[in-house]
């Protein structure tokens, strides 16, 4: 039953052609351990910056409606990386490892059925010099029933992309004390 009345409110979006802002809180969920120390810096949201027409808090979906977040999604990711760094055991400060990047993809592509939930971040780990240590494309996409609610699946996504970040030899040799 929930599962068509969120189905018929979609149809409804989709055929209206409607948007939604939606309010999406990131609490950090990893039971990662990692030692080191860097700064989170700036995340560039791409699909914003080449294109005019699109929101810095606009996700891209493959439907005539449009979801928008509360806040721009680098500061969204900013804030997620910052919090999962120090769940993690990362000390985040001022530091000579500055993390930053590009979030290249924030999708949903919403099917009749299925939805996917796709997110591609570079991250850049460069010392203050501007060396870079680390530089590597992360990309987690995750498939879900239509009908399920996104705020947990984009909150799952953040963190396994994270995750598969903090899960690289490279990158942790380049934040180890």
């Amino acid at each position: 039953m929930r599962n068509t009345l969120t189905n018929l409110v979609l149809l409804t979006g989709i055929l209206s052609g409607c948007s939604a802002t939606v309010v999406h809180n990131y609490s950090p969920s990893s039971n990662m351990s990692v030692n080191g120390a860097l700064e989170v810096g700036t995340f560039k949201y791409l699909p914003a910056e080449q294109d005019k027409n699109f929101k810095p808090n606009q996700i891209q979906v493959t439907a005539p409606f449009q979801i928008y977040l509360e806040n721009p999604i680098h500061k969204h990711f900013e804030g997620a990386l910052f919090k999962e760094s120090r769940s993690v055991g990362i000390v985040v400060k001022e530091s000579t490892n500055l993390l930053h990047g590009e979030i290249q993809e924030f999708s949903r592509y919403h099917g009749l059925l299925e939805a996917d939930f796709t997110l591609k971040v570079r991250y850049v780990v460069s010392t203050k010099d501007s060396k870079s240590c680390y530089d590597k494309v992360q990309t987690i996409k995750k498939t879900t029933d239509a009908g399920y609610s996104s705020g947990p699946i984009w909150n799952e996504v953040i963190k396994l992309n994270i995750e598969k970040a903090f899960q690289d030899s490279q990158f942790v040799s380049c934040i180890h004390p």
